[in-house]
């Protein structure tokens, strides 16, 4: 598969991995918030927490180069 076929696919997958972060995010929060959790639960949690945030750049990373891409493509055929 060439790359101009796959570069509309990156859109919807840069959407998809920010949706997913965001959710496990909130789960995260929810463990961190309750306070009968184990200390070593809200570790966990923190950790994975940070996770998030850098797979939630790489999905913005992954939508920003897929608009630079069609933004190029279009260049080139105008």
């Amino acid at each position: 598969m060439n790359a101009i076929a796959a570069g509309p696919g990156i859109f919807p997958l840069g959407r998809e991995t920010i949706s997913r972060a965001t959710s496990r995010a909130e789960q995260d929060a929810e463990v961190v918030a309750r306070s009968d959790v184990d200390s070593r639960d809200v570790t966990t949690a923190l950790i994975d927490a940070r996770q998030q945030v850098l797979y939630t750049r790489a999905g913005a990373r992954m939508v920003s180069a897929a608009k630079e891409m069609l933004g190029s493509i279009v260049d080139i055929i105008a």
